[in-house]
């Protein structure tokens, strides 16, 4: 485990005990990302059904290979470090080329979740994809750190807990002298932005005859060789 700045938050790996806290973590954060509310707009009538595909996803994540799921923790009175619960989430594509699959969507049964729109989770997979493919694939091929998922509960944003998985994988990628990518909303471009990532290109999510949309930034934090 690995003491941060500011002294209070501390970084480790996810554990598979972690998974209910981690879907805890997606499950009230993202709802603040315009993503989440495209892709799952019946997540109140059915938290049932957005929570367990939720937590699948972050079980999917947890068992993967390639992938490197990380934490943030706060203290909480009376509890050893160890002990403490998760309170801010990063998943890290480590091989992100390669083609994965996880439990987000199910299997041709539009029934098995009753929270999502199909045809905005298709649109949004396939232009990620698409985006991926195009800027970062094509270009780095597996020679890149992707950040696929960066979350923090509400009451504990705004306190270093997404800088601070930030700079871990920065750093990750320093030491293997690669670049970082990621695909961010609206929500994280602030972020992103201040802590060195540049802007490559804005892609756009719409259904065929749809008026509404979703913008998505291309980002990346390139590698620079010090010489």
């Amino acid at each position: 485990m690995t003491n941060l700045h500011p002294a209070y938050l501390h970084i480790r790996d996810a554990l598979p005990g972690d998974v209910d806290a981690l879907a805890a973590i997606i499950r009230y954060a993202m709802p603040m990302d315009p993503q989440w509310d495209y892709r799952f707009p019946l997540r109140k009538q059915y938290p049932e059904d957005n929570y367990g595909y939720t937590r699948l996803m972050m079980k999917s994540f947890l068992e993967a290979q390639g992938v490197v799921v990380k934490v943030v923790t706060f203290p909480a009175p009376g509890l050893p470090e160890e002990d403490e619960v998760p309170a801010a989430l990063a998943v890290w594509e480590v091989e992100p080329d390669k083609d994965k699959k996880y439990s987000l969507t199910p299997t041709g049964d539009k029934t098995a979740r009753r929270d999502a729109n199909f045809e905005h989770m298709a649109a949004f997979g396939s232009t990620t994809r698409a985006a991926r493919e195009t800027y970062f694939n094509s270009v780095y091929q597996s020679r890149q750190l992707h950040l696929r998922i960066l979350a923090t509960l509400p009451e504990f944003q705004r306190k270093g807990a997404g800088t601070a998985l930030c700079r871990w994988g920065i750093e990750r990628a320093k030491q293997h002298q690669v670049p970082v990518t990621l695909l961010s909303s609206p929500l994280g471009h602030a972020l992103y932005s201040s802590l060195g990532f540049t802007d490559i290109a804005t892609v756009t999510v719409q259904v065929k005859e749809e008026e509404e949309k979703l913008s998505i930034r291309v980002m990346a934090y390139p590698y620079e060789p010090v010489y």
